[in-house]
């Protein structure tokens, strides 16, 4: 959303695609005022078959899927580059095992990207310049900040799991999960309890109950969770944002850490800057598209 609504900003005609489209894509599509031009993809009857015969149900590199489609969809319609949103928190690993690095969400990160590039040339024919991501510099909190300048689609957006599981029908926010956590803890930096539970339907960060699951956000417990979320020091530097205000400190899980962690609602320079300064971006990107990324810097 971030991404069309600057690219429209610049006199760019965004046109929206999305594989498998649920509800929620189409009304994100509706509320931007751009086409939507949609893809279908099944699952092959014999994983399912597997699935059902005791075989382990591995998560699939859906991003890097979904790149390759939009991509044949481009060259088929003739359109620009595709333009994908991945953060730079997408590159962080979600632990390390024996030396091994693993990322849930490596797909979408700036490796995986750059991949791609190199393989677009001589594989299709395709200038490396014709995929990329338009926000890959920035972390979640601040794409966060961004998107919570766009209200008309605070109500029909949602980034939880549950609505993007296949027949999941017409769902929002189920408020228990790692992802309604972590989006409920950055929008917490720029909006207020009232903007929050208007948008959840609950008020996630003034439920104790919830307080596990904020710890493993905050790299307190476990390890960060094997979803899409952002990385622990963004969890961190989001909730000191909500303690400094006077209408979030008060609430029971800004309250809890508050004890736990030692000058939570202080200043964290350093801290903060790993957060919040945009990272180098290597990847290629038409002069363009770069020109209106400025503006985010």
């Amino acid at each position: 959303m971030v991404t069309v609504e600057v690219l429209h900003r610049h006199r760019f005609h965004p046109i929206q695609f999305a594989v498998n489209a649920n509800p929620t894509i189409q009304r994100v599509a509706r509320a931007s005022g751009h086409g939507l031009v949609t893809a279908k993809r099944t699952i092959d009857p014999r994983l399912l078959e597997l699935n059902a015969s005791g075989a382990l149900n591995g998560h699939v590199p859906v991003t890097a899927m979904n790149s390759l489609i939009a991509l044949c969809q481009s060259r088929i319609l003739d359109a620009g580059p595709v333009v994908m949103s991945n953060e730079a928190s997408a590159s962080d690993d979600t632990l390390e095992v024996d030396g091994w690095s693993i990322n849930h969400q490596w797909s979408k990160s700036a490796e995986a990207e750059i991949a791609l590039q190199e393989v677009i040339g001589p594989q299709a024919g395709l200038h490396p310049e014709h995929y990329f991501s338009f926000l890959r510099p920035f972390s979640e909190l601040r794409i966060a900040g961004m998107y919570s300048t766009y209200p008309r689609y605070h109500q029909v957006a949602t980034s939880c799991n549950r609505a993007y599981r296949m027949d999941a029908g017409d769902v929002s926010w189920c408020g228990q999960c790692d992802k309604c956590r972590f989006v409920y803890l950055v929008l917490a930096a720029y909006l207020s309890p009232s903007a929050l539970r208007g948008i959840f339907g609950a008020d996630l960060l003034d439920d104790a109950d919830q307080v596990p699951g904020f710890e493993e956000l905050l790299g307190l417990a476990r390890h960060k969770p094997f979803e899409c979320v952002g990385t622990e020091a963004e969890s961190t530097v989001a909730l000191s944002f909500a303690a400094r205000r006077s209408d979030w400190a008060q609430h029971a899980v800004v309250a809890h850490f508050e004890q736990v962690i030692p000058g939570l609602s202080d200043v964290h320079d350093e801290l903060e800057h790993s957060v919040w300064d945009p990272v180098s971006q290597h990847s290629a990107m038409p002069d363009d598209y770069r020109e209106a990324q400025d503006e985010l810097r």
